[in-house]
């Protein structure tokens, strides 16, 4: 997913994604489907990822829109 990309590299940057992973309490594998995009987060994931990256990227950009909230815009 491009809108993680500052993410990853700020990861990558910082220990690496095994560390990452165990401090915000998910595998390694999931949270590499969830910087690739082929999963979502859940909220409270979520957030813990924003807040130990320090905010690199906001809690919204784990959102993926649906058909009905594009159709809103």
């Amino acid at each position: 997913m491009e809108s993680l990309r500052p993410l990853a590299v700020w990861i990558n940057a910082n220990g690496g994604r095994p560390d990452f992973a165990r401090k915000v309490g998910c595998s390694e594998p999931h949270l590499s489907e969830i910087l690739s995009g082929s999963k979502q987060a859940s909220l409270k994931l979520a957030v813990k990822i924003a807040c130990e990256a320090n905010n690199v990227v906001p809690v919204e950009a784990f959102v993926v829109p649906t058909r009905a909230s594009e159709a809103a815009e």
